[in-house]
């Protein structure tokens, strides 16, 4: 992301549910994500299915939904997937 890390963006929001998907892995990564307080950590190579599932688990949502909520908001950026959407959604400010 530009500007920001993943990291950073969730040290920013307090209080609020974030899932951070990075490129990633390393345990030092995830410790200072668990430490901000994210509800979630995914690697991005993870399959699409498996990565909707834990975002729906930590979320209590069903993998439908977020698969509905990925789409619209792949439709109302404009975008070609979901990586395109989010930096979209950043440049706008609305991430």
């Amino acid at each position: 992301m530009p500007g920001l890390s993943g990291l950073e963006v969730a040290e920013r929001l307090p209080g609020r549910r974030v899932i951070i998907v990075t490129t990633f892995g390393r345990s030092g990564h995830l410790s200072r994500a668990l430490a901000a307080g994210v509800a979630g950590y995914v690697v991005k190579d993870t399959p699409a299915a498996e990565l909707a599932a834990a975002i729906a688990r930590r979320l209590f949502l069903t993998e439908g939904t977020v698969r509905d909520y990925l789409s619209s908001a792949i439709g109302k950026t404009g975008a070609r997937h979901r990586a395109e959407a989010a930096r979209v959604a950043e440049s706008r400010g609305r991430l």
